[in-house]
């Protein structure tokens, strides 16, 4: 699931939810619901991320 596999990236990167949601210019809170499973990046926001 996203939600899971973002989450263990970003914590083996050592990166706080903070800093990974500046790096893809989204807020906190949205980021938190993607890890959180309740939202998921649009098409777009995954082609970044990738």
């Amino acid at each position: 699931m996203f939600s899971d596999r973002i989450a263990s990236l970003r914590e083996e990167k050592g990166i706080n939810q903070k800093q990974l949601a500046e790096k893809l210019n989204v807020s906190v809170d949205i980021f938190r619901r993607w890890e959180q499973g309740k939202r998921s990046p649009d098409i777009e926001m995954l082609r970044n991320i990738a």
